[in-house]
């Protein structure tokens, strides 16, 4: 731990994102320049309330007597702030976790990858290729405003989770802690059912696993799985509200890879450019043997969710909107965060090569997504 740590600079450029994302946001939202992403949609459909979003800002509407004269702007406008200050407590998550987990750090390296994680992307291998996001998964996704918000509410419970089974290590039960897991898991899938899709079924496995192994007791196991399920009730409203209510038009079916070979031409190559680093790091931490529960959790939620895509599909015109996909490029955000902790944070006594390998690689999906944000910043659809 260094003597003298000065927390402003954090802020600074924590603030300076946020500024940049609030001027990206705004103009998606009001796109007169040309900046198309999936947020006039999301506006669109603010008045049918089946998103938390959308009804906390109908409620602000209520709560402020606004005139129909008005109901146009003003409820954009707060749409775009929430989604600013989103990015920021996203930051602010990161950096308190792992502040609080790895005391004796380096609190800038924390700083740092607070906000890295947040604009790391698949591998750009050329500044001439036209579309860059589609096709290959991105932990950070700048043209849909739903997986921002998700992000903030998924991030509590991957935390969460960390905090009581370590505390369960220690012949502890926070059942307050386990509680709040409960309410997030509620939260983040009413913002947006793809981070609990997938990850409620690996969290089962990860635990089924435990119990087996005989590392954990069949009641920790059932109260655990107890506090994700209340994911499923958003789940339920949701289903009520966009499948039931545009009848037999659309629904979810089983069509192996057709929605992925649209967008990409290769899916092996997609799948190593978004996820190159993560990739490594599995590989030297299965040759370490030292394999820790959220780097496994986090690895089995990639694979669902992978399966979830590549299986799943919706019909009709809502085909190739690709909403499956979401679930694959949740995942990533937090392998990615698992991924830069295990090989950054954990003392691993690496060989030099190894470190500037891994680095290397960290460094490239750092670049790129300053490229990809660039990009989208510039009014690139979808980059």
């Amino acid at each position: 731990m260094i003597k003298e740590y000065n927390y402003y600079y954090f802020f600074i450029f924590l603030f300076f994102l946020t500024a940049l994302c609030f001027f990206l946001f705004f103009n998606q939202a009001f796109p007169l320049n040309g900046y198309s992403s999936d947020l006039p949609g999301h506006l669109a459909h603010l008045r049918d309330g089946y998103s938390l979003i959308n009804l906390f800002i109908l409620e602000i509407q209520n709560l402020l007597r606004i005139s129909r004269a008005n109901i146009n702007i003003l409820p954009i406008i707060i749409y775009v702030i929430l989604l600013t200050s989103s990015v920021f407590f996203i930051a602010i998550e990161i950096n308190i976790y792992l502040k609080f987990k790895y005391k004796d750090i380096n609190p800038y390296f924390a700083d740092f990858f607070s906000i890295s994680i947040i604009l790391v992307s698949m591998l750009i291998y050329s500044y001439k290729q036209w579309t860059l996001y589609l096709g290959n998964f991105s932990s950070s996704i700048w043209h849909n405003s739903t997986t921002i918000y998700c992000k903030l509410f998924s991030l509590p419970v991957f935390i969460l989770l960390w905090f009581v089974y370590a505390e369960y290590k220690n012949n502890k039960i926070r059942y307050g802690y386990i509680f709040l897991i409960s309410i997030f898991a509620f939260l983040s899938d009413f913002v947006k059912p793809s981070f609990m899709l997938s990850f409620f079924p690996s969290v089962a496995i990860a635990m089924f696993y435990l119990l087996i192994r005989k590392k954990i007791s069949f009641y920790f196991f059932f109260i655990i799985l107890i506090s994700l399920s209340s994911s499923l009730i958003p789940l339920w409203m949701i289903n009520q509200k966009i499948y039931e209510k545009v009848g037999a038009s659309i629904f979810v079916i089983i069509s192996p890879g057709t929605v992925w070979h649209q967008y990409a031409r290769s899916i092996p190559v997609s799948l190593l450019l978004s996820t190159a680093f993560p990739f490594f790091v599995l590989i030297i931490t299965i040759i370490n043997k030292k394999i820790n529960l959220l780097f496994s959790i986090s690895w089995i939620n990639y694979i669902v969710a992978l399966i979830i895509f590549y299986v799943f599909a919706e019909s009709g015109n809502r085909m190739f909107d690709g909403n499956f996909e979401w679930s694959g490029q949740l995942a990533i955000f937090f392998l990615f965060l698992t991924s830069a902790e295990e090989f950054y944070f954990n003392k691993n006594n690496y060989a030099k090569t190894i470190k500037y390998a891994g680095s290397f690689l960290f460094a490239w999906h750092l670049v790129s997504g300053l490229y990809y944000f660039g990009k989208i910043l510039l009014g690139y659809y979808y980059a």
